[in-house]
């Protein structure tokens, strides 16, 4: 910081961050000075994180009335069971595997080689940790 102060605090081009001017203007300038990199920029990427996170749950929770149309309560662990028969049927029927939407969103959570119930709950923790620490 005394050596960004005695530089005469020069100013990099940034874009505005709400109402820290003040904070901007020394802590901001500072580390953007020493690094050449914008602190701000990890905060557009947390956002697009958290789109992306909030967009997979919408998935995942529009998905699991195929498998629980009922809302009686499934287990991760029955519904993971309930698809992998679906997609064996299917493939012994050849005709597209039932549960679309809810086959889609576990897939991005966990792969199908490394599905199961733990699987899929660890993920879930990484995420909302990784959330939790940004």
């Amino acid at each position: 910081m005394a050596g960004f102060c005695a530089a005469s605090r020069p100013l990099a081009d940034m874009l505005p961050w709400g109402s820290y001017e003040g904070w901007c203007a020394l802590v901001r300038q500072a580390v953007i000075w020493v690094s050449g990199t914008d602190p701000a920029d990890t905060r557009l990427e947390l956002i697009q994180t958290r789109d992306e996170d909030a967009s997979l749950l919408r998935r995942l929770i529009a998905g699991w009335p195929e498998i629980d149309p009922h809302s009686e309560g499934v287990t991760i662990a029955d519904a993971l069971r309930t698809l992998a028969d679906a997609e064996e049927e299917a493939r012994l029927g050849d005709w597209p595997a039932k549960y679309k939407t809810l086959r889609d969103a576990l897939d991005e959570i966990a792969p199908r080689p490394e599905r199961g119930p733990k699987a899929a709950g660890s993920q879930r923790s990484a995420t909302t940790c990784a959330q939790t620490d940004a």
